[in-house]
């Protein structure tokens, strides 16, 4: 059966793929996820991709990580990227946010934007 496995040359039962694990329909062994997806059940016959906002940097991974604030990411991500200067994003974003006018982030991987300095100004964008 998908998503199922048996271990042992002759088994009369087929054992549940582990999560972090997928098995499509045949015989052979449970098969780790690939980097970017994960599958977070057991007996799944494919692996579902990261959701925008979250990562997934290892195989056989049973669960996404969420971007940390000043970083995001699309959809089946192995990695999060950096938000450039003058955005912003918080903890699992799946994009950056530009600064407001008079606002800006001063450097790369912001998590939030800061008032222009004194005889400074900033347009929107």
């Amino acid at each position: 059966h998908a998503g199922s496995s048996s271990n042992a040359r002759g088994a009369s039962e087929c054992e549940l793929c582990p999560a972090g694990t997928y098995k499509g329909a045949g015989a052979g062994p449970c098969i780790d996820c690939p980097v970017a997806t994960y599958t977070d059940e057991e007996g799944r016959s494919e692996c579902k991709l990261a959701e925008p906002g979250t990562y997934v940097s290892e195989e056989g991974s049973s669960e996404t990580t969420n971007c940390s604030a000043g970083t995001y990411s699309s959809t089946a991500a192995s990695y999060c990227k950096i938000c450039g200067i003058g955005s912003y994003s918080a903890e699992g974003d799946s994009e950056c946010k530009l600064c407001d006018a008079g606002s800006s982030s001063n450097a790369t991987g912001a998590s939030e934007c800061g008032l222009c300095p004194v005889g400074t100004y900033k347009g929107a964008g």
